[in-house]
C-alpha cells in the first residue's frame, strides 16, 4: 500500500467502515465468525447484491474475489460513493 492509504487506515476504526444489518447491529465481526477471515483478494458480498434489493443480513453474505465482484457490480450499476 502507498503511504497515503496506510495513514488513512491507521487512523480509522473498523466501525467507520462497518454496516448495520436490518436489526441495527454491526455486521462485520459476525461475518468473520460465520464465514472466516478474508484473504487479501476477498471481500464480503451481499447475495442478492444491495443494488438489486438485497438486504443487509448475515445470512445474505458470502466471500467473493474482490476484483471479479467489483467488475461485475460496475457493469451493472454506476458507483455510488457513500460518505463516512
Amino acid at each position: 500500500l502507498n503511504s497515503e492509504i496506510e495513514s488513512f487506515l491507521a487512523f480509522s476504526s473498523v466501525e467507520e467502515f462497518d454496516l448495520f444489518d436490518c436489526n441495527d447491529n454491526y455486521i462485520f465481526d459476525r461475518a468473520v465468525k460465520q464465514l472466516g477471515v478474508l484473504a487479501d483478494n476477498e471481500m464480503f458480498s451481499l447475495e442478492p447484491a444491495y443494488i438489486f434489493g438485497g438486504e443487509i443480513k448475515i445470512e445474505n453474505l458470502s466471500k467473493v474475489d474482490c476484483q471479479i465482484h467489483l467488475m461485475i457490480l460496475r457493469e451493472l450499476s454506476s458507483p455510488n460513493i457513500i460518505g463516512f
